[in-house]
């Protein structure tokens, strides 16, 4: 029970500071966005919820995932959800009027998902970790448009064909900070 309580309070302070440091330098420190996702096993929408965690033209951001999903492989058709924490690690560009951002990430999450053989609720349960790069556009002082580029893999909870199965991914989306 202390070691819970330790690591939720060590949570918190955390990201107490990070949104006291973005605030000290001026820095919009929250974004929300609509993003759509395709890979070798799924094609998802979703939404993620952002924090800057560093200021300045070096760019730490930390987001929280949270997608609907439909699998296109023969062998697992059906649909569920995931939920995801991507860092993404930058250097800001200023363009003249636009500025842009090119940056890496790095992804964990869990994928939920129903078929004709399970519910969504049973197993296989996958753990999705996903590298890659992508570059993020100011169109305007609250709004970018976003392409990510990057690749992965599944982890399934119980032995099967997709074990430790790669993967590439494309993402498109927008952000708008506030």
């Amino acid at each position: 029970m202390k070691k819970k309580f330790f690591i939720l309070f060590t949570a918190v302070f955390i990201f107490s500071a990070q949104i006291l440091f973005a605030q000290e330098n001026d820095l919009k420190r929250f974004s929300f966005g609509g993003i759509w996702r395709a890979d070798s096993l799924r094609s998802s929408g979703g939404t993620e919820f952002g924090v800057t965690i560093s200021p300045g033209n070096f760019v730490v951001r930390n987001y929280i995932l949270v997608e609907g999903l439909g699998l296109h492989k023969t062998e697992l058709y059906g649909g569920g959800f995931s939920v995801a924490d991507k860092i993404q690690l930058g250097a800001k560009i200023d363009l003249g009027n636009t500025s842009a951002i090119s940056y890496g990430f790095a992804q964990v999450g869990g994928m939920l998902f129903s078929t004709s053989q399970n519910g969504i609720f049973e197993n296989p349960v996958f753990i999705e970790f996903s590298l890659g790069g992508g570059f993020e556009f100011l169109i305007k002082n609250n709004f970018s448009f976003l392409v990510e580029y990057g690749g992965g893999g599944y982890i399934p909870s119980t032995k099967n064909k997709f074990s430790g199965q790669g993967f590439q991914v494309l993402v498109l989306g927008c952000r708008n900070y506030f």
